[in-house]
């Protein structure tokens, strides 16, 4: 193992071989990238593969508009386009102030009355249908060959990948400056680090006392369950309520063989458990025949969960994708990811250059 690099990352998710692969490509000098595993082991391997260009934030859909065209180079992104549904009045007119949000940074999104949501999705019900927005770039990829895509590519530019090296420490100067990490294997020597660990962003975080502890975060995690059909799926694109307080809403999606699923829910819950408890599912039959009425009894089975790593408290707003450097703790040379979460493949790619943003 390398003793001393210009750069370490910490993180082998799809968010850290991001920001790998464009510090590289942007001339940062040798960087590292350290996992405590294999890569994706840990948030990325859940996530459900979305991804999409509409938000509320005019930055999120820029960040996610750049994400769509790299994922589109690399060959690792399905384009299906996504449907957003308005079930209410109040739901259509904050669709509407989003749409022209969206066309305002150039976004390809259409406004569509109740007649031409449903005849791009006819199973939907027409009593609870006040119209969509019909985003054409929107689509799906794989979590897993889509990271390994990126460290594929951030290898030929010289980024050194070390797996199943667990970092242990974040060590820094007497005047506050980053020098390096400690790892189980060793220390390397680094005069700039990227924290990007995701669930353990912040116990890492204060090993070297870069939160103080006034405005340190509390972690908390929000777990999101996931049903399938049993059967055949009768959609061939994205389907999205509108969004929650914690997360987007109960939507489908599709899995690389054409399979529908719906979710993620939100459960909090006090440890990582991926387990997926079948009682869960009775309010999935709720929400989902709030637009697809024709939702049969006994169609859906459990399929998998992700846990998402957030900053904000059950019944609080959301203030996840905290990003952090120098000038927010004070600490040269570091670089902070915290509660980075959904939709983390789609903004992955743009939080990579703000993170070199910040190293400047």
């Amino acid at each position: 193992m390398t003793d001393a690099a210009d750069v370490v990352v910490i993180g082998g998710g799809v968010t850290g071989c991001s920001i790998a692969y464009h510090l590289a490509k942007l001339g940062a000098g040798q960087v590292v990238l350290l996992d405590k595993g294999e890569l994706t082991s840990g948030s990325t391997h859940h996530a459900a593969g979305l991804v999409t260009q509409y938000n509320p934030s005019q930055t999120m859909m820029r960040f996610r508009r750049y994400s769509i065209e790299l994922y589109t180079e690399l060959d690792v992104f399905e384009r299906t386009g996504s449907l957003r549904i308005a079930s209410s009045p109040e739901q259509l007119a904050e669709m509407k102030r989003g749409v022209s949000r969206a066309r305002g940074i150039g976004l390809d999104v259409e406004l569509l009355e109740p007649e031409a949501a449903l005849e791009r999705m006819p199973a939907a019900s027409p009593d609870s249908m006040f119209g969509g927005i019909w985003v054409p770039e929107d689509g799906w990829l794989d979590p897993h060959r889509t990271t390994y895509a990126l460290a594929s590519a951030a290898r030929d530019l010289g980024v050194e990948i070390i797996q199943h090296c667990r970092v242990t420490g974040i060590d820094r100067s007497s005047d506050g400056a980053i020098t390096g990490v400690r790892t189980e294997q060793g220390r390397i020597a680094a005069p700039t680090v990227v924290n990007a660990a995701g669930h353990q962003a912040i116990a890492l975080a204060r090993t070297c006392e870069a939160i103080h502890e006034d405005k340190t975060p509390n972690a908390y995690l929000a777990k999101g369950n996931y049903f399938s059909l049993a059967s055949r799926c009768p959609f061939s694109r994205l389907i999205y309520p509108m969004p929650n307080e914690a997360g987007l809403g109960v939507h489908l999606t599709l899995d690389l063989a054409g399979q529908g699923r719906f979710g993620p829910d939100v459960e909090w819950v006090d440890h990582e458990d991926y387990d997926v408890d079948p009682r869960r599912c009775e309010s999935f039959y709720h929400e989902i025949r709030s637009y697809w009425p024709g939702l049969a009894d006994d169609a859906l089975q459990p399929a998998y969960a992700g846990i998402r790593p957030k900053l904000q408290a059950p019944g609080e707003s959301a203030h996840d994708f905290r990003i952090e450097g120098p000038e927010s703790h004070g600490f040269p040379g570091l670089v902070q990811l915290l509660g980075i979460e959904s939709p983390g493949l789609t903004a992955s790619l743009a939080i990579a250059r703000m993170v070199r943003s910040l190293m400047m």
